[in-house]
């Protein structure tokens, strides 16, 4: 074993990749921590039963009422409140009538709201027709099957379809509501959600004349339009659609309107939403029709009150060159000075769009639990991270300007990253349901990112000592999912000291407390002909353990190099680096690559001069090594150029297979674990006072 009680490790801009034999003492205790979520995420949290009590005590069915039926919400255009008639052509169940259904009680009205896909009603099932000629016709089935007619409620319009069995493909019942998720977050806070759910349970109980009594005055529900929408100069702002216009308008669709209508590649997640690149338009398919549906909305979309004039045509005129002109010209209307002239007259545009980011402006604190990403090609995302900021200022973890991020699942650290000044972005770049609203995304990190590990586990397994990641749950991509095993780590929590955070978890039979810090390089600077570039201020990261006793050895991943063209460098007066070749293949090229790159192969050695500043007899140092071989052997040495015996040296070597450390006429410290084994291991050596 290698350490001492608190055992530390740095990881700069040229560090080469390392793994430590650690074993320690840990002490201490501190208080937990929670996380932001989005309303309908605090909701699903708490218990139903606390939801239903709140909602009986707490809960106004009059404000409730009001919010049932404004625009904005959307309620009223699928539940119908008023006296149950045969003839009525509703998405979803009369209200009034719950009573006279299964799946009524209180916490069943609750769980319905939160989770409408959870259960599906008798009679209100959502089913797809693929037609063959190919289209793709969603409703609710009325009656009829695959072998005769089958009677289709089209879920837009309404309208009952009759659709001949011989122009059905394929019946594809749908396991999703026309009810989307997520609903709730329409409004703003946890009372808003009580009140809703009273005035629901009221009129289940009461009926159509509770509903009546209940029914708010016209002026509290109408859609009440800006002022200077009556004055627009449509034409004007159809004119000075342009490049900038549809990237604008891009971030707007990929923001707000994906999630539901989707891609050219992928369907959305509401089945009754039009699927631009291939549907045909029920409200009108020219820029002015659109901007109409935008703002009073149609069928199940209700109007985008949130958006000013120019952001609507924005998402149009991206719409109609994205989806329409080439995937579906049908419903393309080209702009002609004929069509301009017909359009309303006005005399203004309306306000510019404000630049509203409260997710980037809050204040988390210094640290916060998301899935990011690092980098954009899957192989390296924290599903479970946790982004700490490492230099302290006010703003909370995102006004910082360096980073580390661990995930808990795996018990790794995922990347380190600082910001850049080339950059206005800092950070994440905030993609999210609960930041940007964008739907089926995550955060990426933004800055340069200093080092990494792809997903995988960051130590090896006690029992193997290998970092094999066969064990956890593989998903139908390939890729691996979930916590370590339990016998291999276990996540305990997050505490805080002072204001430093500490991760919790245990490894094997060995419990670790884990703190992360950062700081500059010195100032003064040495680089040589073989050091490309100098690292950049606050580019050193820390990590820091304090470990219990242990009956096993353990091996932890500090980062993983990009390539295997690390080089001899000296960082700083006092730090230097040796880094080895970390490749593994074909060895034909290490002679050359051993007087570039510092790579040995058993026949060469390398001899510098201690730096005065490098004191190994007194002061504290790290060294890192990346070694195959199946023989023993000196790694390095600090002994006097003579053929004498140094008092005073120091020598890393093999003995025996194992590591071991002999300080002159003090001793030999070995490792329990045999590595010549003809494989590359990382090793390293903590020396603290």
């Amino acid at each position: 074993m290698f350490g001492s009680r608190k055992l530390t490790f740095r990881y700069s801009r040229l560090a080469c990749v390392g793994v430590v034999l650690i074993a320690a003492i840990l002490e201490s205790a501190w208080c937990s921590t929670a996380a932001g979520q989005t309303l309908d995420e605090r909701l699903r949290s708490e218990p139903v039963d606390t939801l239903v009590r709140d909602a009986r005590t707490l809960g106004d069915p009059r404000r409730g009422a009001i919010l049932f039926h404004q625009a904005t919400l959307g309620c009223a255009k699928c539940h119908s409140v008023t006296e149950p008639d045969k003839s009525d052509l509703n998405l979803g169940p009369n209200l009034t009538t719950l009573k006279q259904r299964s799946r009524s009680t209180d916490g069943d009205v609750v769980e319905s709201i939160l989770k409408p896909s959870a259960y599906l009603r008798e009679g209100f099932e959502t089913t797809r027709l693929l037609l063959a000629d190919g289209r793709l016709l969603t409703g609710i089935k009325v009656s009829g099957d695959a072998n005769s007619e089958l009677l289709l409620r089209d879920s837009s319009t309404r309208q009952e379809l009759r659709v001949p069995a011989g122009d059905i493909d394929e019946i594809i019942p749908a396991t999703q509501s026309i009810m989307p998720e997520g609903m709730v977050n329409a409004l703003q806070t946890r009372e808003q959600f009580l009140d809703l759910v009273r005035y629901v349970l009221e009129i289940r109980d009461g009926g159509v004349a509770r509903a009546k009594t209940l029914q708010p005055p016209p002026h509290l529900v109408s859609l009440q339009l800006p002022e200077y929408e009556s004055r627009l100069d449509h034409a004007s702002l159809l004119r000075d659609l342009d490049q900038t216009a549809f990237e604008r308008g891009e971030r707007i669709f990929s923001r707000v309107c994906q999630n539901c209508h989707g891609t050219v590649q992928q369907p959305g997640s509401l089945p009754t939403a039009l699927r631009f690149a291939e549907g045909k338009f029920r409200n009108g398919n020219d820029p002015y029709s659109m901007y109409r549906t935008l703002t009073h909305g149609f069928g199940l979309m209700v109007p985008q009150t949130w958006m000013v004039p120019q952001q609507k045509y924005d998402v149009i005129h991206y719409v109609r060159e994205t989806f329409l002109k080439s995937h579906n010209p049908s419903q393309f209307l080209p702009i002609t000075d004929a069509y301009l002239a017909s359009l309303p007259t006005g005399d203004t545009r309306g306000p510019d769009p404000v630049e509203f980011a409260p997710w980037s402006d809050m204040n988390y604190g210094p640290w916060m639990f998301n899935t990011i990403e690092a980098g954009n090609d899957g192989n390296n995302i924290a599903y479970k991270g946790l982004a700490i900021r490492l230099d302290r200022g006010p703003g909370g973890v995102s006004k910082g300007n360096q980073w580390i991020l661990f995930d808990h699942d795996t018990m790794r650290v995922a990347a380190g990253w600082t910001h850049t000044s080339q950059s206005d972005a800092r950070f994440i770049d905030w993609q999210g349901i609960h930041f940007d609203g964008r739907h089926q995304a995550h955060p990426h990190l933004v800055g340069e990112q200093l080092f990494g590990n792809p997903n995988g586990p960051g130590w090896a397994n006690p029992a193997t000592g290998s970092f094999d990641d066969s064990d956890r749950v593989e998903g139908r991509d390939g890729k691996r999912y979930g916590p370590l095993p339990r016998p291999w780590a276990k996540y305990h929590g997050l505490y805080q000291s002072h204001d430093e955070p500490i991760v919790a978890y245990r490894i094997g039979d060995m419990e670790v407390r884990e703190r992360f810090a950062g700081f500059p390089l010195p100032s003064s600077q040495s680089t040589n002909a073989t050091t490309e570039r100098t690292p950049s201020p606050q580019s050193v990261f820390l990590r820091t353990f304090e470990l219990a006793a242990t009956s096993q050895s353990h091996t932890l991943l500090v980062a993983t190099a990009e390539n295997d063209q690390q080089h001899v460098a000296s960082v700083s007066e006092t730090l230097v680096k040796f880094a080895p070749s970390a490749s593994s293949g074909d060895d034909s090229d290490v002679g050359e690559r051993a007087e570039l790159h510092g790579t040995f192969t058993g026949s060469g050695w390398l001899e510098v001069d201690t730096p005065p500043t490098i004191n190994m007899a007194t002061e504290d140092f790290t060294l890192t090594a990346r070694i195959r071989t199946k023989q023993d052997g000196t790694i390095f040495c600090n002994t006097s150029p003579t053929n004498k015996w140094a008092p005073n040296g120091m020598v890393v070597f093999l003995r025996g297979g194992r590591l071991a450390y002999d300080i002159g006429w003090v001793g030999v410290l070995q490792s329990s674990r045999r590595i010549d084994d003809g494989k590359w291991h990382e090793v390293a050596l903590v020396w603290r006072k």
